[in-house]
């Protein structure tokens, strides 16, 4: 079994465009870095937005590892230079409402779930000892081989498994990242639904690399499209009401793994991904 770590980005800039880090958001990652390094991360994605690629680059300093870019973990919405704050804030309320609202040059909500989802499946679901991905245009996803096993279960304050009480329909989460370390507790593991169906059908473009089957990888991305891919694969009720209300906290990880079945003829066929944890941030405490 394959884990992917998302990891939201660090600490950014207050500011329109595209941002780079705070010096907490680059301790942020750092920090992030040591956990995934000790997790035995096997390959690092990030989204090709400034923030994600900051906080991949300090990854890949402690672990090591190539980072490579997918255009799939962009984030769902991002505030322009030439748009007023508010304006961005209402629009970003009204597609999460509701999720199949089409902003004009844009995704909705739900389909920049789907967009993240179908990145996960490319990673997650092809069988083959060291499938690889070629490059531009559909291709063959990396596949399983030998590794370290499923993710270590991640425990201790601040980890967030799955379903709790939902805030009611009107609840929004917000654009921005949560700053500080907290996090969001949940009662138990988030509930598992099919994923978006073969991986061999989605486009990739990217360098080449090999992901084995067992090993963990690292993806760098944004809250709002983490949320609304949860949002994909559980109900709203299913998720902690934090979540859905304030978003993601920086760097915080959430681990989303490959459910898979067996028949006669395919003794491993993939059948679905689910949160395994969500929104962990116990390896950012203490604070500087």
């Amino acid at each position: 079994m394959t884990v992917v770590y998302l990891v939201q980005h660090g600490e950014k800039e207050s500011q329109p465009g595209d941002p780079g880090l705070t010096a907490l958001g680059r301790w942020q990652a750092t920090r992030t870095g040591r956990w995934l390094h000790a997790q035995n991360v096997a390959a690092v994605w990030t989204s090709p937005l400034r923030r994600a690629r900051e906080t991949a680059d300090h990854i890949a300093a402690v672990t090591g590892l190539p980072v490579h870019t997918d255009d799939r973990l962009r984030e769902r919405l991002n505030w322009d230079v030439d748009q007023p704050f508010e304006d961005f804030l209402t629009l970003w309320a009204r597609t999460t409402r509701d999720r199949d609202l089409v902003p004009d040059g844009g995704q909705s909500s739900r389909q920049a779930g789907a967009r993240l989802q179908s990145f996960l499946a490319t990673l997650l679901t092809h069988p083959g000892p060291t499938s690889a991905v070629t490059g531009p245009g559909p291709a063959a996803a990396p596949g399983p081989a030998a590794g370290p096993g499923p993710a270590p279960a991640v425990t201790g304050p601040g980890s967030v498994a799955g379903p709790g009480s939902v805030a009611g329909p009107g609840s929004v989460a917000g654009p921005g990242s949560v700053t500080g370390p907290g996090s969001v507790a949940g009662p138990g593991p988030a509930a598992a639904v099919a994923g978006p169906g073969p991986a061999s059908s989605v486009a990739h473009s990217g360098p080449v690399t090999r992901v084995t089957h067992g090993a963990a990888v690292a993806a760098v991305t944004h809250g709002g499209v983490t949320v609304e891919l949860l949002r994909n694969l559980v109900p709203d009720e299913a998720l902690p009401p934090a979540i859905l209300k304030s978003g993601i906290p920086p760097c915080a990880i959430t681990a989303i793994t490959a459910l898979t079945g067996s028949t006669p003829d395919a003794p491993t066929t993939f059948t679905g991904l689910t949160p395994t944890v969500i929104a962990f941030t116990a390896h950012l405490t203490p604070t500087p």
